[in-house]
């Protein structure tokens, strides 16, 4: 799966998974003692009788052992190995050796050209890129001060040209770590891989999965509950949101299973929502009508993460949540609103 790890000093979460450092036998002995975690709430919602009194939290905790990608595709090779080397959410944060077209533009650029030689990583999505770089820190990414258009035309490269051009050591950590890392330690702003891995999406994993697959949060078996599954997009993809307790723009040590939103803060007021663009509101909208008991639609309802595709979205029935993204006209098809307002927090 390729997830970049960074070569520094040894991980605590990763440490029993190298495949030259320990023994097959002392590795299942360690997947033997995972547990799984279950239970959270959304935010105003109230406790349900017969839920388990305390919620797990890893708020302030160190974050658990967990098993990596590389492992999940002992088994998943076949399934999910071919599709999710270029999938969007494993690609997030991808090496720039990997986007021919911008390492070409870097190299060409009359000012950017002299830094080529020190980019590692390419950060954003089609219309918008950043440029970052190993720090000397364990598990830490430096970013170019320099906002960037993709394309073969050098002169078309740079969008926002900050002078001078410098690699700050912190933005990174503080903005972005969270959702396009793995395992980051929001004391530290420390992550362990880059990119997502499957931890980030399904959380601790019980080696007893092989013969019951109810075990993994999301599994088709499980059945997870749509407040589970909104807490999980939720974590990356509610980007409106700010941790009570470390002040981040991502959740604290948030581990699936948990109770995001007793610590993750996020505004679901109307007001809040109106504020926003329609691919954002569409999101918190589906939030707040999860939390309210009004839907059981979620994420995956439209889009399945694996593949990267939302095939299922365009066979979804016309809704009032439906024109949040698309417009109509009496008597007219939906049409899709493409007006996109880049976000502050992320700049795309």
């Amino acid at each position: 799966m390729n997830c970049g790890l960074l070569p520094a000093r040894p991980n605590r979460r990763l440490r029993n998974l190298a495949v030259s450092g320990s023994s097959f036998g002392s590795r299942i002995a360690w997947f033997l003692s995972l547990t799984a975690f279950g239970g959270f709430g959304l935010p105003g919602q109230s406790e349900e009788p017969g839920r388990p009194e305390a919620k797990p939290s890893h708020v302030g905790r160190p974050l658990p052992d967990y098993v990596t990608g590389d492992e999940c595709l002992f088994c998943h090779r076949q399934d999910i190995g071919p599709g999710w080397r270029v999938n969007e959410h494993q690609t997030t944060l991808r090496p720039i050796e990997s986007d021919e077209n911008v390492a070409a533009g870097l190299r060409r650029h009359p000012e950017l050209g002299r830094l080529a030689r020190h980019v590692d990583f390419i950060l954003g999505d089609r219309s918008r890129i950043r440029l970052l770089k190993r720090s000397e820190r364990y598990g830490r990414l430096e970013m170019l001060s320099a906002l960037l258009r993709p394309g073969n035309d050098p002169g078309a490269l740079l969008v926002d040209n900050e002078t001078p051009f410098i690699w700050d050591r912190e933005v990174f950590g503080r903005q972005c770590a969270g959702c396009h890392a793995t395992a980051t330690d929001s004391r530290t702003q420390e992550f362990a891989a880059t990119g997502i891995d499957c931890y980030a999406c399904h959380g601790v994993v019980d080696l007893r999965h092989a013969n019951d697959s109810s075990l993994v949060h999301l599994a088709k078996k499980r059945r997870d509950s749509p407040e589970l599954i909104a807490a999980t997009c939720g974590q990356c993809h509610v980007r409106t949101g700010k941790s009570r307790t470390s002040g981040l723009s991502y959740a604290n040590n948030h581990v699936v299973g948990d109770d995001l939103f007793a610590d993750f803060a996020v505004d679901l007021s109307p007001a809040a929502l109106q504020a926003q663009p329609p691919r954002e509101r569409h999101i918190l909208a589906n939030l707040r009508d999860i939390r309210d008991r009004k839907t059981t639609t979620t994420c995956l309802t439209c889009h399945n993460v694996h593949r990267g595709d939302a095939k299922k979205h365009r066979r979804a029935p016309s809704s009032e949540f439906c024109l949040i993204c698309h417009q109509t006209g009496e008597g007219s098809p939906l049409t899709y609103d493409r007006r996109v307002k880049r976000h502050p927090l992320c700049g795309y």
